[in-house]
């Protein structure tokens, strides 16, 4: 495929955007942009929470952004955005797409049309993209549905698996819902080794498979760098969904264990949402932690920065779940904590050993170990020039590696050879 900057138009399909906790797709979106591609993105859902990275404001993303509107709870505002769809874009649609799914004698398949075009509207516009990269399993199936029906015909499709659609429990169900898009996808990426085992359970003889770790932009993480840390205080830091994949009870309990060894000045920030929030701070005021554990909630890309950065450690006790098997699959906050020089301290499960040097820029602990994962924070504590020494190794290992800079670079080569 001749792969030309100026030339080559990318659609981005994802299910929401700008999304706190997929940070990775609004980074890798930025680099292509940097290298001069002309890129658009299919949403399902905008980000309804009021807080945006300042990626997408510096890029003015939400000018090349398209958003679906069929999650809307009422009808009436359905109807609305759908007619203002048509009149926004007037003069763009396909009308002779939109004649062929009421042809008499291909009722099935017109009818099949009007559902896959309902799915994804962006293509009932006049308009051509060379490469179609797909986030998430199930996104890539609705577009295979487009192409079967012929409706995408000369786009290349790249479709990026990162691991809430590649639970291992249900493998054998995912041989018959994921067929589709091994047929009609020209490339695949997964983050790491971990999920290309899974993949390749679904599919072994699945051929243009890469792994493709997820980054991040350096640009703005460079000025946290030198962020003043508190002399007084012992920071650990835990970022993430407030589930039992990512461990935050044990995270607690890990300080909690610390505090009560007599290490009064050592705290726990808690940054996330979920599920399992009201149950977190039930069992902080239960113990009487509040002095050490602080909820701060879901933050924007820069507070988060500025917060991690002037952590002591960065803490993931992420647990692999015995009914799914599902476990933590790479965690880019891992690698944003090394590049700010910050230690961690995180779990041997899923795939977050491919992305640290573990007894260097981190450290690895049995999942279930609480009282080794407090020994580690606990040696951290008292050796400062450990801590140096492993934040100095951290950075170098995650700028060689994982940069959007980097990592850019493959996906273009990916492109490149589709």
């Amino acid at each position: 495929m001749e792969f030309n900057q100026q030339n080559n138009k990318i659609l981005f399909v994802v299910t929401s955007f700008p999304s706190v906790t997929e940070t990775f797709i609004i980074n890798q979106i930025a680099d292509l942009i940097d290298r001069g591609f002309q890129v658009t993105v299919f949403a399902y859902n905008k980000n309804k929470i009021d807080i945006q990275h300042k990626i997408y404001k510096d890029y003015q993303l939400e000018k090349c952004t398209f958003f679906h509107f069929k999650n809307e709870k009422s009808i009436i505002k359905i109807v609305f955005y759908w007619l203002s769809f048509f009149f926004e874009h007037l003069f763009k649609i396909n009308y002779k797409l939109i004649l062929s799914c009421f042809n008499p004698f291909q009722f099935s398949t017109g009818v099949s049309k009007i559902k896959a075009l309902y799915d994804l509207p962006i293509f009932m516009l006049n308009q051509h993209f060379d490469i179609i990269h797909c986030h998430f399993g199930f996104n890539g199936k609705k577009i295979s549905k487009l192409s079967s029906l012929g409706i995408i015909k000369h786009s290349k499709l790249v479709l990026s698996f990162h691991g809430s659609d590649l639970t291992p429990s249900r493998i054998q169900e995912y041989k018959t819902l994921y067929k589709p898009i091994f047929e009609c996808f020209n490339a695949y990426t997964i983050n790491t080794l971990f999920l290309k085992e899974i993949v390749l359970k679904i599919n072994p003889k699945l051929k243009n498979l890469f792994i493709l770790p997820v980054g991040f932009k350096e640009e703005y993480l460079k000025s946290y760098l030198n962020s003043p840390k508190n002399e007084q205080l012992f920071p650990v830091i835990f970022i993430g969904r407030f589930i039992e994949l990512k461990g935050p009870l044990q995270a607690i309990k890990i300080v909690e264990s610390l505090y009560l060894k007599g290490i009064k000045n050592c705290c726990l920030h808690m940054v996330g949402d979920g599920e399992l929030k009201e149950e977190l701070q039930s069992y902080v005021r239960q113990n009487k932690l509040e002095k050490i554990v602080f909820f701060h909630g879901q933050m924007g890309q820069e507070d988060v920065f500025k917060l991690l950065a002037s952590s002591a450690v960065f803490l993931l006790p992420g647990i692999t779940d015995l009914e799914s098997g599902r476990a933590e699959t790479q965690g880019l906050v891992i690698q944003e904590a090394q590049y700010l020089k910050v230690p961690v301290v995180v779990s041997d499960v899923g795939g977050i050993k491919y992305g640290l040097l573990n007894n260097s820029s981190g450290f690895l602990i049995n999942s279930t170990d609480i009282p080794t994962f407090a020994a580690k924070i606990e040696q951290l504590y008292f050796d400062k020039e450990l801590r140096k020494t492993v934040g100095e190794n951290g950075h170098y290992f995650v700028k060689e590696n994982y940069t959007s800079k980097k990592l850019g670079d493959q996906l273009i080569k990916i492109y490149a050879g589709l």
